[in-house]
């Protein structure tokens, strides 16, 4: 059941933050006063993997300043989005987020997105300390 919940929580926590980071992004960039983020149904499975992997992950290298911390998630985050991301182009033919510019690898990672996936595994590092001290597993 524990892990079902970290699955879930961290699910819909990556999917709303992808939503709200395009509402802003489209406003920006199209002045779109509506703020209609977007998603894509197949991120559910990868945030919903961050969540089961940032248990183990944190325990292990707790004693390790953010800094470095901050650097290992932002490895991982990239190495599970490309795999992801390719494993899609397989086995649909596509890639929903396909990037373009020169700051990415094989449109499947965004380099210019560093600063904001460094953000998002400080914050999953809190979710995840959160849900262990209130959780009784």
């Amino acid at each position: 059941m524990k892990y079902l919940l970290l699955f879930l929580i961290f699910s819909f926590f990556g999917v709303g933050v992808e939503i709200f980071f395009s509402s802003i992004h489209d406003y920006i960039r199209y002045k779109d006063i509506a703020f209609k983020g977007r998603s894509y149904l197949w991120m559910f499975p990868i945030y919903g993997a961050w969540g089961l992997a940032i248990g183990p992950l944190y325990n292990l290298i707790d004693f390790i300043p953010f800094a470095i911390r901050g650097f290992i998630y932002l490895v991982i985050i990239f190495a599970g989005e490309f795999c992801y991301g390719y494993i899609l182009k397989i086995a649909i033919k596509k890639c929903p987020w396909e990037y373009k510019g020169r700051w990415t690898l094989l449109g499947l990672v965004n380099l210019l997105y560093i600063p904001f996936w460094l953000i998002f595994g400080y914050i999953s590092e809190l979710i995840y300390r959160g849900f262990i001290s209130v959780t009784i597993y």
